[in-house]
């Protein structure tokens, strides 16, 4: 009995090894180069715009939990695809600026 191979298989695989390899191209340079880009990771609540965990990057950056994020780059904060957008744009050197409403407990803590 002759082996069926899986070429339509094979060559679906191919097809999105190819896509992923397009999308990673315009990465290559800053990789070459060394250059990265630093973004305080953050996340927000489910169907919120309040934070609910910021590392410590994000609270040296003056992010903090139970912030509320109001825009990114001059978009207003309708969901996560807007914060994801604007780090796709991202370039090294480049700053990602994010508007938030703080909490007055923040503020205190923060001036103390």
């Amino acid at each position: 009995m002759p082996v069926k191979r899986p070429i339509v298989r094979y060559a679906m695989l191919a097809f999105l090894f190819a896509i992923t390899m397009v999308y990673e191209v315009r990465y290559t340079g800053d990789i070459l180069r060394g250059e990265r880009v630093d973004v305080p990771f953050f996340i927000t609540e489910s169907a919120t715009n309040r934070i609910a965990f910021a590392t410590p990057d994000a609270h040296r950056a003056g992010i903090r939990t139970g912030d509320q994020l109001l825009a990114v780059d001059g978009v207003p904060y309708t969901g996560t695809s807007v914060l994801g957008d604007a780090r796709a744009r991202a370039r090294p050197g480049s700053r990602i600026v994010r508007r938030f409403l703080l909490l007055l407990q923040n503020l205190c803590r923060s001036s103390a």
